[in-house]
């Protein structure tokens, strides 16, 4: 099976919103090693005047739980999908991609993620907003549209992967055309970081809001696109590329 590349927001290393997604997944987006629990390390910001911000992070309470949490997340690494995970066309390369990428984010704006915070979204936990401005579904519908033809159509089993059952008919619409569900209409800003969680769960919600307002005091910025590869379907993706957006 060959490479497949996505197109995600995923926020600069040096980020307040890096930093808070290195603490709850265990690794950053450009590499993936032994994963270990980094909220037991001490989590330091580099300006700002939060003090709280320069004291260690307080870990996850059961190391074990917090693997099993956050597994499928760390292996995707810390993103917003702006367009999901797809094999190349045949007649594509993945330079052709960057420099698509690259001339695209050179003539759009970067996007406050206002009042973005975790949040229950289903039986996950992700940084969410309770409501999302319209240039960022646009954003994310150009995405789309823009690098179609990128895209090699999704095999049989891909298509299954998505449980058709579950879906909406726009939904089904979607994945047969454009080979994801949660596009246009139907599109929800948001940075997975955990997998399924039990209903019983009362810990991990907690932590990681407690370890975000304590690293992430400001309203971060979508101020970049980025492209992530996968080698094969069972290696973590890892980002190759980032180009930054216009700042207003």
């Amino acid at each position: 099976m060959t490479a497949r590349y996505a197109i995600y927001f995923s926020p600069a290393d040096a980020s307040d919103l890096a930093r808070f997604g290195t603490a709850v997944l265990g690794r950053d987006a450009n590499s993936y090693k032994n994963r270990q629990c980094l909220a037991r390390t001490n989590a330091t910001g580099t300006s700002g005047t939060n003090a709280d911000r320069f004291q260690p992070i307080k870990p996850f309470a059961d190391e074990v739980l917090w693997q099993t949490y956050t597994e499928k997340p760390a292996h995707y690494g810390f993103h917003a999908t702006i367009k999901a995970p797809f094999e190349l066309a045949p007649d594509c390369t993945a330079a052709e991609l960057l420099a698509e990428l690259s001339s695209f984010c050179g003539a759009r704006h970067t996007i406050a993620l206002t009042d973005l915070a975790p949040a229950n979204l289903g039986a996950f936990t992700a940084l969410t907003m309770p409501g999302q401005p319209d240039e960022l579904v646009e954003l994310a519908s150009d995405v789309v549209r823009h690098f179609e033809p990128f895209r090699q159509e999704l095999s049989p089993a891909d298509i299954k992967r998505r449980q058709v059952e579950t879906l909406t008919a726009s939904q089904i619409d979607n994945l047969e055309q454009f080979g994801y569900p949660h596009i246009f209409a139907d599109f929800q800003f948001h940075m997975t970081l955990s997998g399924p969680l039990p209903t019983h769960d009362t810990q991990f919600v907690p932590w990681v809001q407690s370890v975000y307002r304590q690293l992430v005091p400001q309203t971060p910025l979508l101020d970049r696109l980025c492209v992530f590869r996968q080698v094969d379907r069972s290696t973590p993706f890892v980002r190759i590329a980032e180009f930054r957006l216009i700042t207003d």
